[in-house]
């Protein structure tokens, strides 16, 4: 038995034997290479033709030169020592000096034009746009003026929406804020290899919208603020290892975006089904809103939904929050237009602002009895929610939080809420102090707000469709912007006395509001308050036109109304008011009689007459900012035209004096604004003109001042652009021209002052620049500060006295400053 294992065992080794002898391999002599004597065992390698060295370039590897055995397909190098790689890897980068590699002498290749600029110490170059080039495809160049490039600068391609791809080379490490921001024909960006880009700063690509083709370089850690928000066919984006830092809202409104790929050893963030989360999994940063799903289940374990999360998110109808979730962030839903319900779990706490707005299709959401804030517009325009059940744990409800919730048909609040209440299905504070939201689907068309109620709180009333009246009480002082803003059917509103202020837009777009009646009290009325009453028929004001002009009004106020008439009640004057047949509104006072304003609407007027036979004043602001008024014929019977009676009367283009006319007074800012105003005739027997009296005129060409008149205030004329001539009746009894008289009448040609005119003031004839020519009486003896600054064409100053007499009158700082070179010429006497 012994004998048969023995010769069983040398057979295995005789085997063992010939096969290690039979194969191509060589004995080691020692070291690492191997033993090249042949054997009996070992066959003759066949070397064949010697392989000559390709060296490496910049870009390219090189290959060792090498004998290739024919027989084992070894590769061996010229001592015939065995080679294991051919490879000799390549000498990158280039090393560009005046646009040619010193090391390979391969050319620069890129985009000329773009423009550089160097930085402060002199290391680098910064790319800060376009320049002259106007290549589509740019190619940045690592190496400018044989100084490297390293950052793409601010703004740099902002808006720009010719460029369609942009090649980035290694050098750059920063691409900065805005750079390509806007830039609509972008589809690609390309960075070359060995990219060490490490910051892509805030917005730098955002508003992208065909950019399809970019892939972040490993070497980047900071990705900012909105970086590539709205790059609307941007569908995946891988996050490196080496990322520490995504910033707010950086892939915002992506909305093709079905995948974010995290790597697995990134320390701050990770991702799961394509979604983008923090490392540990407990905020959920970014839903991928390009995916296809209709249900989202968010995982166990998630805390926080973060900010914006699906903000724009248009595919999703149903997500389900686990019992972990304990926040929602600002605008975490905002804007999902078919999300039609949302399972909250039974943990959060907090629903930030913006939560849900604009989810228009959002019908079903149960608030957890967890919840303590609900933010800022948090449901805004949620239109097809019907019940709001808020629970007792809520302290906080955000401003506007359920405004233009126009299905909500109730709001009920647990009566053991601490800080609010419903009554009758609309919500208030605790003490009903303050009306909070009215329940906009409510079907009822009128409404009494409760007496208890002291501000009607902003948007509280707006989209309303169906009240048609709605009853102030006098314990409310304010109503707040947008209040009853877009309430289609309200017909009338009466403002109680209590209130001090209307807010900005708070009856705007009310298209069937006819009337409305405001008291005394009112001290202002903000931004577009009646904006687009496109119906409004009837103001009824509680107090004087006087009263109504110094009410603040804000911009536009009253854009886009009705055709609607004024009428005052001038409660507190101590005299009656009379309305003649022709709706013009006469007082006395202290034996003066007025005529205070007018309560029609026609483009062509004829003052009456007289007043009960005798002479009346035209009140100050009678007809202040008609913008009706074409045309006004005013009787021999006035004897003065008071401050601001016609200020800005836009479309007055024509005044007539009827002829006897007793007018003397023409008051501050009496025609100022008059923008269309042509031709005026000022009556003989004039005697005052005052401050800013035809300011802005910018109609009339000539003026003549009559002999009578004493005094011209200042600013009378200012920015008269059209006044070409001015003319001085013979014996004019004017002393002074007074400051700014005449200030930027840019038509102004030549003028010739009155004998009598002593001073000239400041600013007078301020950059008249086609003022040639003025005569100036001997009796000057004072020109103010800059009276001819910037009168360029200034040719001749024509003066009646001698040069000594020019010479001692007293000139103000810069009073001919840039002005023409001009002639003084002295003893003129017209001829």
């Amino acid at each position: 038995m012994k004998r048969k294992l023995f010769l069983l065992f040398l057979f295995l080794l005789t085997l063992a034997c010939f096969f290690a002898l039979a194969s191509c391999g060589k004995r080691p002599s020692g070291g690492n290479e191997p033993d090249d004597t042949p054997t009996e065992e070992q066959h003759e390698h066949e070397y064949g033709e010697y392989v000559k060295e390709v060296p490496p370039t910049c870009t390219e590897d090189g290959v060792r030169g090498h004998y290739r055995c024919a027989t084992c397909g070894k590769y061996f190098n010229k001592n015939k020592k065995e080679i294991k790689d051919l490879t000799i890897e390549k000498d990158w980068p280039h090393e560009f000096v005046d646009e040619v590699c010193e090391k390979c002498g391969e050319e620069l290749v890129y985009s000329e034009g773009l423009k550089f600029e160097l930085s402060s110490d002199g290391s680098y170059y910064i790319l800060t746009g376009i320049g002259s080039c106007d290549e589509l495809d740019i190619i940045v160049p690592p190496v400018y003026d044989n100084i490297p490039v390293e950052e793409i600068a601010a703004a740099s391609f902002r808006r720009n929406a010719s460029i369609t791809s942009v090649t980035v080379p290694y050098t750059v490490i920063r691409i900065g804020a805005y750079a390509f921001s806007d830039c609509a024909s972008l589809e690609s960006v390309t960075f070359e290899e060995g990219s060490e880009l490490d910051v892509i700063d805030v917005s730098a690509f955002e508003y992208c919208v065909k950019l399809e083709n970019f892939e972040i370089p490993e070497s980047v850690t900071e990705i900012g603020d909105y970086a590539f928000r709205t790059c609307s066919a941007l569908t995946g984006v891988k996050i490196s290892e080496n990322i520490s830092l995504i910033g707010f809202e950086a892939f915002l409104d992506c909305e093709s975006l079905a995948e974010i790929e995290v790597d697995e050893n990134n320390t701050e963030y990770s991702s799961v089904n394509g979604n983008l989360y923090s490392a540990d999994g407990k905020t959920l940063i970014q839903y991928a809103i390009g995916k296809t799903a209709l249900f989202f289940e968010v995982p166990e374990g998630v805390l926080k939904i973060g900010e914006s999360a699906f903000e724009n998110c248009q595919g999703l109808m149903q997500i389900e929050l686990p019992s972990s979730v304990t926040e929602i962030g600002a605008r975490a839903f905002d804007n999902c237009k078919n999300l039609e319900s949302v399972s909250l779990g039974d943990s959060v706490v907090d629903i930030g602002d913006y939560a849900f707005e604009y989810c228009v299709n959002l019908s079903k959401i149960s608030i957890p009895d967890t919840v303590e804030t609900i933010g800022y517009r948090a449901f805004d325009s949620c239109v097809k929610l019907k019940i709001l059940i808020i629970p007792a744990s809520v302290t906080k409800i955000g401003d506007y939080a359920f405004s233009l919730c126009t299905g909500l048909t109730s709001i009920d609040v647990d009566d053991e809420n601490p800080n609010y209440k419903d009554i009758d299905g609309n919500l208030y504070n605790k003490d009903a102090t303050e009306l909070i939201q009215y329940a906009t689907g409510k079907t009822e068309t009128s409404f009494t707000i409760p007496s208890s109620v002291t501000d009607i709180c902003r948007w509280v009333f707006s989209g309303c469709k169906n009240l048609e009246s709605i009853t102030i009480p006098p314990s409310v002082t304010t109503i707040g912007d947008y209040a009853f803003e877009n309430c289609l059917g309200l017909k009338s509103i009466v403002i109680p006395e209590s209130v001090t202020r209307i807010g900005d837009y708070s009856f705007s777009a009310c298209t069937s509001l006819t009337l409305v009646e405001m008291p005394k009290s009112v001290e202002s009325f903000g931004n577009y308050a009646f904006m687009g009453c496109s119906s409004l028929e009837s103001i009824k004001y509680g107090a004087t036109r006087t009263d109504w002009v110094n009410i603040i009004k804000g911009y536009e106020w009253d854009a886009e109304t009705g055709d609607y008439i004024i009428t005052y009640t001038y409660s507190g004057i101590d005299a009656d008011i009379e309305v003649d047949e022709n709706g013009f509104q006469f007082i006395v006072s202290g034996g003066v009689n007025y005529l205070l304003g007018y309560e029609g609407n026609k483009a062509e007027l004829s003052l009456p007459a007289n007043f009960k036979s005798e002479n009346y004043v035209i009140s100050k602001y009678a007809f202040y900012q008609n913008d009706k008024l074409t045309r006004v014929t005013i009787p021999a019977s006035v004897t003065e035209i008071e401050e601001a009676a016609f200020f800005e009367c836009t479309n007055l283009k024509r005044v007539y004096f009827s002829r006897g006319t007793q007018l003397k007074i023409i008051g501050a800012s009496a025609f100022s604004g008059c923008t269309l105003l042509a031709n005026f005739t000022i009556p003989a027997t004039v005697t005052d003109i005052g401050d800013s009296a035809f300011a802005n005129c910018n109609g009339i060409t000539s003026i003549v001042i009559p002999k009578n008149v004493e005094t011209i205030g200042s600013n009378a004329f200012y920015q008269c652009i059209a006044l070409k001539t001015v003319s001085f009746a013979e014996g004019c009894k004017l002393s002074a021209i007074n400051a700014y008289t005449f200030y930027e009448c840019t038509a102004l040609e030549e003028i010739i002052l009155p004998v009598g005119v002593s001073q000239i003031g400041s600013f007078a004839f301020y950059d008249c620049t086609q003022l040639k020519a003025i005569e100036i009486p001997v009796a000057v003896t004072s020109i103010g500060e800059s009276v001819f600054y910037y009168c360029t064409s200034l040719e001749n100053i024509n003066f009646h006295g001698t040069e000594k007499e020019w010479g001692a009158i007293s000139k103000g700082e810069d009073w001919d400053l840039y002005s023409a070179s001009y002639t003084v010429n002295y003893g003129y006497t017209g001829e």
